[in-house]
């Protein structure tokens, strides 16, 4: 019997045919497909980069709004600092830590109005060399070359005597931050921000004399120039007030490095205190030789101290513990809220350390020029002068005005409240605060 013959299943003609069709329609199919998603690649290509180009230009047109919606105007306020000479260590803490931070500040809120006009504030600063020359030099490049109506933060007495009479000459208003010159009609444009050397002693005497009710002998040592001379004076009139007893009250040439003549015969009268209105370099190494002569009491020291790494780099860590100084501290929780909004601004804005020091002092010379301006509301001077005599200033000082008419014969001394710390370790310890008054 033949073997039967197995066939393999075939799809056959017919359906080779339809396969074939259905392979090349597929393909065409996924041809078509591909194109498809070729063109829509590219749509998505065009799309994606006119977006692009429209938040490109929509950020070209926010950006140049919001740029015109800033202060396009600037108001000049002109500065002298001691880049060189004996107040270098002032710079630091006052220029570059105080004073333009504080600009900063202001900018950064939307600068002040005066006039319907908005203004950005620009901090000129020039060389006083600490001395009267120099302090000349400086005014006369800020008034002719700069243009400025306004001289604020002022703290070199010598450089001030240079800067007046030209102020005065061309009728530029100057708010000093420092310095002990007296105000007077000599000057009827300068007002005095910072304290008078009888102001200042009697603050921190007062409060010494507070926690240490036995203290009364003091020794005084200060230089031979205009703020050593007044500072005598001040001695004269500040220690009976205070029943303190002046043993010894001399002075020293500007510059000195050799103190140790001067400490040995002062060490001989056993003062309770020793008290200085001396720059900040000399005071170093005051304190220094001070110590090395194993003086064991209070130094007051009523002015600024300035950079205080320098400060004991010259002195010596432990030589400078327990000394008094003019301080506020920024780092205090309870501290009046414009401290606290500056030291926020400080280190979250501009990324400063919050162990920089700061002088409140100095920047108050901005803070009521401007509250002036917009209450003024006009650059008028005699409208300005009007309203800085006439006004109080919310300040980092806390409220405080111009007084002095008793005095001075003028209304041109602000009255404020002057801070006193303590340093032990590296860190500033609040140890009373007096109203600046004239005793």
């Amino acid at each position: 019997m033949a073997a039967e013959k197995t066939e393999i299943p075939s799809f056959g003609l017919l359906n080779q045919r339809r396969l074939f069709i259905y392979a090349h329609e597929s393909t065409i199919f996924l041809l078509h497909l591909n194109k498809e998603s070729k063109e829509r690649r590219m749509k998505m290509k065009k799309t994606l980069i006119y977006s692009s180009l429209f938040i490109v230009l929509l950020a070209g047109f926010l950006a140049a709004n919001l740029q015109a919606a800033e202060p396009s105007k600037v108001l000049k306020l002109g500065h002298t600092t001691t880049f060189t000479g004996p107040g270098q260590f002032l710079v630091k803490g006052i220029t570059e830590q105080s004073l333009k931070p504080l600009v900063q500040m202001i900018n950064h809120k939307g600068g002040i109005k005066v006039g319907g006009e908005s203004y950005r504030l620009e901090l000129v600063i020039e060389d006083n060399k600490f001395t009267t020359p120099g302090g000349r030099a400086a005014a006369e490049k800020l008034i002719f070359r700069e243009k400025v109506k306004y001289i604020v933060g002022d703290f070199s007495t010598s450089a001030l005597r240079g800067e007046l009479p030209l102020a005065t000459e061309n009728k530029i208003i100057v708010i000093a931050g420092g310095g002990s010159i007296p105000p007077s009609s000599e000057f009827p444009y300068y007002f005095a921000a910072g304290p008078s050397f009888s102001q200042r002693s009697y603050a921190i005497l007062k409060v010494a004399k507070e926690k240490y009710p036995r203290l009364k002998r003091i020794a005084a040592l200060n230089a031979d120039d205009e703020s050593g001379l007044q500072m005598q004076g001040a001695i004269s009139k500040v220690f009976p007030l205070l029943d303190l007893e002046p043993v010894y009250n001399e002075r020293h040439p500007r510059g000195t490095t050799d103190y140790y003549p001067f400490f040995t015969k002062l060490l001989v009268q056993k003062p309770d205190a020793f008290l200085t209105i001396s720059g900040p370099n000399e005071l170093a190494l005051m304190t220094k030789q001070l110590r090395e002569l194993g003086y064991k009491g209070l130094i007051l020291y009523c002015t600024l101290l300035g950079d205080l790494d320098s400060f004991i780099k010259v002195a010596g860590e432990e030589a400078s513990q327990g000394i008094w100084t003019w301080y506020d501290d920024f780092k205090n929780p309870n501290a009046i809220p414009k401290i606290r909004e500056f030291q926020e601004f400080y280190t979250k804005v501009l990324k400063g350390s919050p162990n920089d020091i700061h002088f409140p002092a100095m920047m108050c010379s901005i803070e009521v020029l401007v509250q002036a301006l917009e209450k003024a509301n006009t650059f008028d001077r005699e409208k300005l002068i009007h309203v800085l005599e006439s006004s109080e200033f919310d300040t980092l000082v806390g409220m405080c005005r111009f007084e002095g008419k008793a005095t001075y014969g003028i209304t041109r001394k602000l009255s404020a409240i002057f801070r006193i710390a303590e340093l032990r370790g590296r860190e500033w310890f609040h140890v009373g605060e007096a109203m600046l008054r004239e005793p």
